[in-house]
């Protein structure tokens, strides 16, 4: 096989809130131990001052979506400790309930994110707040430098 030619690869990340970034913070610079890949952080207005007012962070670039805050919205809805009746399932197929508005919301943001970050680099990695990296990413870069693909892989480390 012959060898991946990448041009400039980074790792991206979209959180809004506290929570969130303090999760892609720790994630970020757990990409960054291996490859020495980039870190972009796509997120809103309020989390941006934040992470201006923190001494250190493992972004090299932070951009702000004005679409972002929605993120907030989902953790407000999510139906993990739901006691209703409908399954989430049921839930997810109601266009109209207020976690799948916030749901689509949130992917939107995360696409919007990738579309931001392909305006930087060549390649971009959307990474969950809470990833943390264990290995090279390289080859996942590789693997993805040929066109858009969306993989869900499931861990097998602790």
């Amino acid at each position: 096989m012959a060898p991946c030619l990448l041009g400039r690869v980074a790792t991206v990340y979209f959180a809004v809130g506290s929570r969130s970034l303090q999760k892609a913070s720790r994630s970020a610079a757990s990409s960054k131990r291996f490859d020495g890949l980039r870190a972009m952080l796509v997120t809103d207005d309020a989390t941006a001052r934040k992470l201006r007012l923190q001494a250190e962070h493992p972004f090299d670039i932070v951009a702000v979506d004005a679409g972002a805050s929605h993120a907030a919205e989902f953790e407000a809805t999510r139906p993990v400790a739901d006691r209703s009746s409908l399954s989430t399932a049921e839930r997810w197929r109601n266009r109209r309930d207020p976690a799948n508005l916030a749901l689509r919301r949130l992917r939107a943001a995360k696409i919007r994110a990738v579309a931001t970050a392909l305006q930087h680099f060549d390649v971009a990695l959307l990474m969950d707040a809470d990833t943390y990296v264990c290995s090279s990413l390289l080859e996942a870069a590789c693997a993805v430098s040929e066109g858009p693909v969306v993989a869900f892989v499931p861990v097998d480390r602790g």
